[in-house]
């Protein structure tokens, strides 16, 4: 859009010619970022799974107790004192 009308956009944006990110740089820091955050996700949806495990390792109780205790936090806002 902006060759069409013919906007100096390096110009209004300060961007030095010989600096300007092509296409495929721009996807290069898209896909690293976003391998870090699927990565990330997939820690935590370990860790989540790892809690929910009914299996007796990890101790289970504590793991079942952590999960009543915030059973009762999450609505906790929405009982009448």
């Amino acid at each position: 859009m902006w060759r069409k009308t013919h906007i100096n956009y390096s110009f209004i944006f300060e961007l030095a010619p010989t600096k300007e990110l092509i296409y495929r740089d721009v996807f290069l820091i898209c896909t690293t970022s976003m391998t870090a955050v699927v990565g990330i996700m997939f820690v935590h949806l370990f860790f989540f799974i790892l809690i929910v495990c009914p299996f007796n390792i990890f101790y289970r109780s504590s793991r079942f107790r952590f999960l009543r205790m915030i059973r009762n936090i999450i609505p906790s806002p929405l009982y009448k004192v």
